[in-house]
């Protein structure tokens, strides 16, 4: 809830109108904040917070190009990319840490995303540990399930999920994918556009959530529709993109794995790891996180 206040007072701070207008708009913000104390997820309250600032100014159309220019970065990379994963000894290892990689392309909790610091994360993704008990447990329920859905977070990201989706087309055959991107323009979360825009509705059923909310809350006043919640609950794994899809949908009970960079404080500290150091978990191993936290 500390990051959502940040980085939401960090972009009133931006905003190209005059000083006394800021201040106004931060201090709605720190009292909404406050209003939200412990009622809803770090997503949800960031939602809230970034109502606020859109009462003053457009702050999804500026993002637009932005995240077009991250999809075409990734997708001009994708064949290379999809050539090291075949050829590696472990393809779902490595194309996992790819996925995770992009993780990084956050614009919520990283203020100067940077192309270059992409790049480097990218040349130094196989270093990205996953417990080998992790992996095998993953594979082993890929192997078993019959659907999965796929919950994306950002654009560019998105580009490193395709891969690792057609991965598991092909070494799955038999399971069913459905992937669930955002239902609105939120920052830079991916939505139907962005997955048009990179070819991933060719290849498996693509539906929005349904929510403007940077994460999939399945409770609250901003939480996802009925029939968003059956397709989640009615599959039989699900792969978690990202720290807002965590934070909404840790704790539900379901059969997830959870894939993202530690990129803020809170969850360095919470998983004791380095920034932007990856993290595969099942919601099945976050009691001894959760009764700690």
């Amino acid at each position: 809830r500390a990051c959502c206040l940040r980085s939401a007072l960090g972009k009133a701070d931006q905003l190209p109108l005059e000083p006394q207008v800021i201040e106004q708009v931060k201090k709605e913000i720190r009292e909404a904040a406050a209003g939200c104390e412990g009622r809803e997820s770090a997503p949800s309250i960031s939602a809230v917070l970034l109502n606020i600032i859109r009462k003053y100014q457009d702050i999804d159309a500026p993002m637009l190009e932005a995240k077009k220019r991250f999809n075409r970065l990734m997708l001009s990379v994708e064949e290379q990319v999809m050539g090291i994963v075949r050829a590696s000894g472990d393809p779902i290892r490595r194309a996992v840490q790819f996925a995770m990689t992009g993780n990084y392309i956050d614009f919520g909790v990283i203020a100067d995303v940077s192309e270059k610091k992409l790049m480097e994360l990218m040349e130094e993704s196989a270093g990205i540990g996953i417990p080998d008990r992790v992996l095998q447990s993953f594979k082993e329920e890929l192997a078993s399930a019959r659907s999965l859905l796929y919950i994306t977070d950002n654009c560019g990201e998105i580009v490193m999920d395709k891969i690792l989706i057609r991965l598991l087309l092909e070494m799955y055959p038999g399971l069913q994918i459905t992937v669930l991107v955002r239902g609105f323009n939120i920052q830079n979360d991916a939505t139907i556009e962005d997955a048009e825009d990179i070819g991933l509705t060719s290849l498996v059923p693509v539906t929005g959530n349904g929510v403007k909310v940077p994460g999939t809350p399945l409770d609250g006043c901003l939480r996802v529709p009925p029939e968003t919640e059956a397709l989640i609950r009615a599959a039989d794994i699900r792969i978690a993109k990202g720290q807002g899809n965590f934070e909404t949908l840790c704790g539900t009970g379901m059969n997830t794995f959870y894939m993202f960079l530690c990129k803020c404080d809170t969850f360095m500290d919470r998983f004791g790891m380095a920034r932007f150091s990856g993290v595969l978990i099942n919601e099945k191993d976050l009691n001894y996180l959760t009764s700690g936290s």
